[in-house]
């Protein structure tokens, strides 16, 4: 979950600063009170809607389950403050998750709700340079029920995100490229009813993470790639012992067309995930192969659009049990997302 998360804060980062990048240069007008300019403001309001499903596999390709993810806002707005460096998103959003064995005995479905606060400024130095700042704060709540020959009932899970970062954006207009990176810090808080007096039934994840992407045009063509690191450590508060570490780093090439009927873009990440537990004696690791194909239109005030995801990971294991480093299996993923938003 914790990576949903990361990926969800980072792509509304993105949103909010591109809001902000059309008034970074306006000056406040001394003339204006207060209440005159705390109104003077843009943004827009919009759906999104989006379903993930993840079909995992054993080592030998026999399928062993598969979760389906659904997700769609009730409220998401934003607000861009033309006499203040300062923008709003607010997103409000229900969610399912529902995962089924292959045998058919485990059946779990999740359902609860998600607020998501980010508040994000920036400042136009010169010379094509921005810099800025973005606090993010999330609260996500639900109740899961298992249905199994292991655990039974209804169990409510929760949890608690705050995610501080800092960005860096430059571009030069006459040679037409240029690079955004940033800098992340992030706490979280997860409890899970059905772990309740375990370390895992109440924890916390402490991390951070860097990324830099730079980004060239050639005509109606863009060109970039991004370099990420991030890394986690999640810690149990039931006896205060250190979980597991969790690292990630990924490179993502990515080339979109701009023309009259919208923007086409194509995106592939490769990235290596290593999962420390047990004292650093068992290792997980995951090769992800993922290709992202979105598309957006603006029409007047109207901006539609949508994305479709294929993913494929491989996962190996080597750890106290394995006597080496074995294949621990696959699993596939798919998903869609569209959107729509009204400009203000």
């Amino acid at each position: 979950m914790k990576k949903k998360y990361l990926a969800l804060c980072v792509s509304n980062a993105l949103i909010v600063t591109s809001l902000s990048l059309g008034s970074m240069q306006a000056q406040a007008n001394s003339d204006l009170t207060f209440s005159d300019k705390i109104v003077k403001v843009n943004g827009h309001v919009g759906l999104i809607a989006e379903t993930q499903d993840t079909v995992y596999y054993d080592p030998t390709g026999s399928k062993t389950g598969k979760a389906t993810y659904r997700e769609n806002s009730i409220i998401d707005t934003a607000l861009t403050f033309q006499e203040y460096p300062l923008d709003i998103f607010y997103a409000f959003k229900q969610f399912t998750d529902e995962y089924r064995s292959a045998d058919g005995l485990d059946n779990q479905l999740e359902e609860g709700l998600k607020h998501l606060i980010l508040l994000s400024t920036d400042y136009y130095i010169g010379n094509g340079l921005n810099v800025g700042a973005s606090l993010n704060n999330e609260f996500a709540s639900s109740d899961r029920v298992y249905s199994g020959p292991w655990i039974n009932g209804r169990y409510g899970k929760s949890e608690h995100l705050l995610e501080a970062s800092a960005f860096v954006d430059y571009w030069n207009s006459r040679q037409g490229f240029g690079a955004y990176s940033y800098a992340t810090y992030k706490y979280s808080n997860l409890v899970n009813d059905q772990q309740a007096g375990a370390d895992w039934g109440d924890y916390d994840i402490n991390g951070w993470a860097i990324s830099t992407r730079p980004t060239m045009n050639f005509d109606s063509i863009n060109i970039g790639v991004e370099f990420y690191y991030g890394k986690d450590e999640s810690t149990g508060n039931v006896t205060d012992s250190h979980l597991q570490d969790f690292e990630e780093w990924l490179v993502e090439p990515s080339i979109s067309y701009t023309g009259p009927y919208g923007t086409l873009t194509v995106r592939h990440r490769y990235a290596q995930q290593t999962t420390t537990q047990n004292g650093g004696q068992d290792e997980y690791f995951t090769t992800v192969n993922k290709t992202t194909i979105g598309y957006n239109y603006s029409y007047n005030s109207w901006r539609l659009g949508g994305e479709v995801e294929f993913t494929h990971n491989d996962n190996e294991a080597d750890t106290s049990w394995s006597g080496g480093k074995i294949d621990n299996g696959k699993n596939e993923v798919t998903r869609f997302m569209i959107f729509g938003q009204y400009a203000f």
